[in-house]
């Protein structure tokens, strides 16, 4: 038993992780030494019980906590929850926490077994990729060009501002579908055909530019200069296929009126 008791010991301090148990009707906590460590505090200073365990968790997050915990206990839901603690150095960490609690045979509830995990760093990562993400959206929308994302199959799955605003789509409009289904793209076999092309030789690695005519309403086409290209992850495969592409309508159509009047001169 003793050493069981060493090894779990050491497998909390290692995860980051303790174990606590909850006496509802006398409000005592019963916890494990990591969880002290993860509170910051000394076993021989404190003495847990549920309203002292309250007036750890920061102040924003106590209402949260106590409606999950009254959830578990009156409607058997099951406690799952990220709350911040504030140390008594006054260093603010995020926990997660996880319980079940055991009835009576007569329903009452009569105790609650959980676990409490550090996940200060966990959360601080997801918060930076989140930045990282918000950061791109950004970048993506204060682009002139149109810039699309999509899966090495073609399937759509991202478009800036940019070309949103452009061709009067919404995000979920055209997202989740192949390239060569959507609007713009189908209105001809030809174009369909080249919009599978790209996106296979880019997901094979190639940059492909080229123009391309796209569909904007039944009487309007647009003419767009564009390349797609692969986006690698760190191993070097092709996780995504990029779009990029500005409007050159408005040249394609000039180019055409100056070889028309060429032609004229020529027939003069």
């Amino acid at each position: 038993l003793a050493v069981s008791q060493s090894i779990l010991a050491e497998a909390q301090r290692i995860g980051d992780m303790g174990s606590w148990t909850w006496i509802i009707a006398t409000n005592e906590l019963s916890w494990s030494d990591q969880i002290y460590r993860i509170f910051g505090l000394e076993p021989q200073q404190f003495a847990p019980t549920y309203p002292a365990f309250l007036e750890r968790i920061h102040p924003d997050d106590r209402a949260p906590v106590e409606e999950a915990v009254r959830k578990a206990v009156e409607e058997r839901a099951p406690y799952e929850i990220n709350h911040r603690i504030v140390r008594p150095d006054g260093c603010v960490r995020t926990i997660r926490e996880q319980g079940e609690v055991s009835f009576a045979p007569d329903g009452r509830p009569v105790k609650m077994l959980g676990t409490c995990q550090d996940v200060t760093e966990f959360v601080r990562l997801q918060e930076e990729r989140e930045e990282e993400r918000r950061t791109l959206r950004d970048v993506l929308d204060t682009m002139f060009t149109f810039v699309g994302v999509f899966s090495t199959d073609g399937v759509l799955i991202d478009v800036n501002r940019a070309l949103r605003d452009s061709f009067g789509l919404e995000l979920d409009e055209i997202t989740g579908m192949p390239l060569w289904e959507t609007y713009q793209w189908s209105h001809s076999r030809e174009a369909q055909e080249q919009a599978r092309d790209v996106i296979s030789r880019a997901a094979k690695g190639e940059v492909v530019r080229g123009d391309f005519v796209l569909r904007v309403d039944p009487d309007t086409r647009v003419t767009l200069d564009a390349v797609f290209g692969p986006l690698r992850d760190r191993a070097g495969r092709v996780v995504r296929v990029i779009g990029s592409g500005v409007d050159v309508t408005a040249r394609k159509q000039a180019e055409g009126a100056v070889k028309a009047s060429e032609a004229r001169l020529r027939t003069i």
